[in-house]
């Protein structure tokens, strides 16, 4: 598979719709001339290899890395200058990435993460707890038995938590 099948499986960080890749001149040439910038304002590179795009959105490919970032998106250079409301706009769209980023590694990976924290704590550090008395500050009120697991709750001599 080389990089243009690749770049056929990425969708719009805010559209959601398909992205094709497209490696055409003019496009490339409206990059070059400024016609075509960065909707964050942000400067592009001397060169870019192609584009992906959308129906409504065209993202630059730098180095052989898609800049699929919202607000990384090409518009045309006057619309953005008449675009009052451009800092507003990417403040609200950074906001929603971060959300939709936050809420995809909540649910992808926090309970992976934690289970495996867990294990860790349980298998290598409780063990030494035993006949200890355990002051758990800021652990939202869990009980020994919830917090150390079964196995080491009951061989601490007291448990105190604060939430």
């Amino acid at each position: 598979m080389n990089d243009k099948d690749i770049y056929g499986q990425f969708i719009c960080p805010v559209s959601g719709d398909k992205l094709s890749y497209s490696d055409s001149r003019d496009i490339i040439d409206k990059v070059h001339s400024g016609d075509l910038g960065l909707y964050c304002g942000e400067s592009l590179p001397a060169a870019i290899d192609g584009v992906l795009q959308s129906n409504s959105y065209m993202y630059p490919i730098i180095n052989g890395v898609p800049m699929l970032v919202e607000g990384y998106h090409l518009v045309n250079q006057n619309e953005m200058l008449n675009s009052e409301n451009r800092l507003e706009d990417m403040v609200k769209a950074q906001l929603k990435q971060m959300e939709k980023f936050s809420e995809m590694h909540k649910k992808k990976y926090y309970d992976q993460v934690t289970e495996a924290q867990q294990k860790v704590l349980r298998e290598d550090y409780y063990g030494m707890l035993h006949g200890a008395s355990v002051l758990d500050i800021g652990n939202g009120g869990l009980t020994a038995h919830a917090q150390l697991g079964a196995e080491h709750a009951d061989k601490v001599s007291r448990f105190f938590c604060t939430g």
